[in-house]
């Protein structure tokens, strides 16, 4: 502060040291701030009256049983609210406590004076004077005579004239004073009236505390925000019937002490995170910033803001939670896709070998053993890819309602006759935008989890409806959009999750099942099929109670939902033919075995290592009706440039694709091309002879316009 310069006042502190008996009151009646000497002379704390309304501040009267006075002072602050004037009382009698807890008697003049705000001429504060007139009401009745009253009289005057002088310079400086007050307190209630307003338009919650050095506790101001947080009027904490720490969760509470001790020692702001439980119920998250004054007294005054992070907290999470699901996908994927080589040649060895050896039972069982063994295999890596969202989908319009119906004989064959179905439609469904072939493998494994978990029998209720996601809960959940979405919701009457195990149940692997019971990949796969559809899947559960998990699939495009394809499965018989087929397998196993198979299926074969080979065999002009290539493959060129060359040497030429692990030109958003056909590996004999002939018979070439 540089040297003259005038400190700036503290109003509330001008306020309270003001000679005078007054209270601060609000349009509410209740009181705001309280002089020291009102208190003096009544015999009351500070800490027992602000807060509370005046009506209600002060203990009955013995000598008043039906309140008349309490009665007269409401009237008389609705007229001087009402009026915008002043209003002097009838003198009351209100005695006062002593230092012994005894009542005093006492008799008082009360004036109720407005303040009124300059610009929209309301009464924003009363200030109530109360004059102690008691000994000028016993002089008026203990007067013996009007003598002796006059003769009293004469003497003030005498003891007047001679301090006339002394009395008028007094006078002056008093007059000057209170002009200084005025202006004081004046300021004192602008600023506290804009202190006001903006602390209750804030979101959060603004609040001033003492801790006394006894323990003991008080609140000073607490921001109208409370109520909205936690359901309790800021009246109650005003009158120190309520205090923030009574709502915050009991595992919470020595996380605060330690961080406001820690800021006391420091003289620093404590920050922390707490939960508080709100009178309506719940749990939400608060973040308090509070800073710690000493006073002298010992005392220590915390001024802070509370803002509610529930929503901050809750994205937070399930932004953690999809990158740790999109690092196992990363990883599991790749896995995936390595293994998929090797399966492929297990996959179409051992169908072979079973075919061969049909008259060797013994071998013959071995080979079918190793068939089944690596079609195990392949489901797993398939699941792996459907968690990593890696497998390319055929998404179109699908009627919900028709693709759940159409599943009721399996889920009843698979889920047993201890466990009854019930299949609720919805009326008026949109069509679905989903690949409809793993949408029933996701409904299956779903069915199937449900079944584990009813080992006793039960309910399975497969729920079908329209709904729409709203931009707060989108906010809320990572990868969801705000939208409409068709929702199937699979319901079991099991026996339901524990929050942590419901927390990790889409992990790839994490199962609650016996071993041999499970590879834990069900619900992963539901997850990926869901993400990579661009939906959204919650699980609802708890212990005893059963489980309810959603499923969120994009609204297709308003049209009448595409009516199903028949189901046109290939005869057990495996189809041939005589074409020639330009094979491109930068793995060598994996090349080696395809060609095998193509030449047994009596195609003539033409093979090449990489896109560069490939070329130069359709440049010098072989006849080729069919390119069968991998998609990703080293040397430059990969599969969908290929094809795109192979289109321009040879219009009208047929194109297959391949992959274990498709992320790339042909697949998306996770989604194939149209007008691209794809098998993918791991792939066996019957399955790659019966794509082959479906790409072969289609009508015009894979590139012709």
């Amino acid at each position: 502060m540089s040297p003259g310069a005038r400190p700036q006042p503290d109003f509330r502190t001008v306020f309270e040291a003001g000679p005078g008996l007054y209270l601060l009151l609000s349009p509410d009646f209740d009181i705001v701030a309280v002089t020291d000497a009102y208190c003096r002379a009544l015999g009351r704390s500070r800490d027992s009256l602000v807060g509370r309304n005046v009506l209600e501040a002060f203990p009955p009267d013995p000598s008043d049983p039906d309140r008349r006075a309490v009665a007269d002072l409401e009237a008389s602050l609705r007229q001087t609210l009402a009026r915008g004037l002043p209003d002097l009382m009838e003198i009351v009698k209100y005695d006062a406590l002593g230092d012994d807890g005894g009542r005093i008697e006492r008799y008082w003049s009360p004036l109720n004076v407005p303040v009124v705000d300059k610009e929209t001429g309301e009464v924003i504060w009363i200030i109530h004077e109360a004059q102690d007139v008691t000994e000028l009401v016993r002089a008026r009745d203990s007067s013996a005579s009007a003598g002796r009253l006059a003769e009293e009289q004469a003497a003030v005057i005498r003891h007047l004239n001679v301090r006339n002088e002394a009395l008028a310079r007094q006078i002056a400086e008093n007059e000057r004073l209170s002009r200084e007050r005025e202006r004081a307190f004046d300021a004192f209630l602008k600023s506290e009236m804009r202190f006001k307003t903006l602390a209750d338009s804030l979101p959060g919650v603004v609040h001033r505390s003492v801790r006394g050095a006894d323990g003991s506790r008080r609140n000073v101001f607490i921001s109208a925000g409370v109520e909205k947080l936690l359901g309790v009027p800021a009246q109650e904490f005003m009158e120190n019937r309520a205090f923030l720490s009574d709502f915050m969760d009991r595992n919470d509470r020595d996380l605060r002490e330690a961080a406001l001790k820690r800021a006391v020692e420091r003289g620093e702001t404590a920050e922390f995170e707490a939960r508080m439980i709100p009178r309506q119920g719940g749990v939400r998250w608060w973040r308090v910033h509070t800073t710690p004054t000493r006073m002298a007294n010992g005392d220590i005054q915390w001024d802070g803001f509370a803002i509610d992070v529930t929503e901050r907290k809750a994205a937070e999470h399930n932004l953690q939670q999809a990158l740790k699901m999109e690092a196992i996908g990363q990883l599991t994927g790749g896995l995936a896709h390595d293994f998929n080589n090797l399966l492929s040649v297990i996959l179409s060895n051992a169908e072979t070998l079973s075919e061969t050896l049909a008259d060797d039972e013994e071998l013959h069982a071995l080979a079918d053993m190793t068939r089944r063994a690596a079609e195990r295999g392949a489901e797993l890596t398939n699941g792996l890819l459907a968690f990593a969202r890696r497998q390319p989908l055929e998404p179109r319009p699908v009627d919900v309602n028709r693709l759940v119906v159409g599943m009721d004989g399996l889920l009843r064959r698979s889920l047993g006759g201890d466990i009854e179905i019930e299949l609720v439609r919805g009326a008026g469904l949109w069509p679905a935008m989903v690949d409809p072939a793993q949408l029933e493998a996701a409904l299956l494994n779903l069915a199937l989890n449900a079944r584990d978990a009813m080992p006793k029998g039960g309910r399975l209720t497969i729920e079908t409806g329209n709904a729409h996601i709203d931009d707060d809960y989108a906010a809320a959940h990572a990868e969801v959009s705000p939208g409409q979405y068709v929702m199937v919701c699979v319901t079991d009457t099991g026996a339901g999750m524990e929050p942590e195990v419901a927390e990790r149940a889409f992990e790839p692997f994490f199962t609650t099942k016996g071993p041999g019971k499970g590879a834990g990949l069900g619900l992963a796969m539901v997850y990926g099929f869901v993400k990579q559809s661009r939906g959204h899947v919650k699980i609802y559960s708890e212990p005893g109670q059963g489980t309810a998990i959603r499923i969120y699939l994009p609204r297709a495009a308003p049209a009448e939902a595409s009516a199903e394809e028949d189901d046109r499965r290939a005869a057990d018989g495996v189809p041939g033919g005589t074409e020639s087929i330009l094979l491109v397998e930068d793995d060598p196993l994996v090349r080696e075995n395809a060609e095998r198979i193509l030449k047994n299926l009596g195609y003539r074969v033409l093979s090449a290592d990489r896109g560069a080979s490939a070329l130069a065999i359709l440049e010098r002009g072989d006849p080729v009706d069919l390119l069968f290539t991998d998609v990703v493959m080293p040397g430059g060129i990969a599969g969908p440039e290929l094809a795109a060359r192979a289109a321009e040497l040879r219009p009208g030429i047929r194109v297959l694709f391949t992959s274990g692990y498709t992320e790339s030109a042909v697949v998306h958003h996770g989604r194939l091309d149209p007008g691209v056909n794809l098998i993918r590996k791991p792939y066996g004999r019957k399955a790659l002879a019966r794509k082959l002939r479906q790409t072969l018979d289609e009508k015009g070439g894979a590139n012709d316009g």
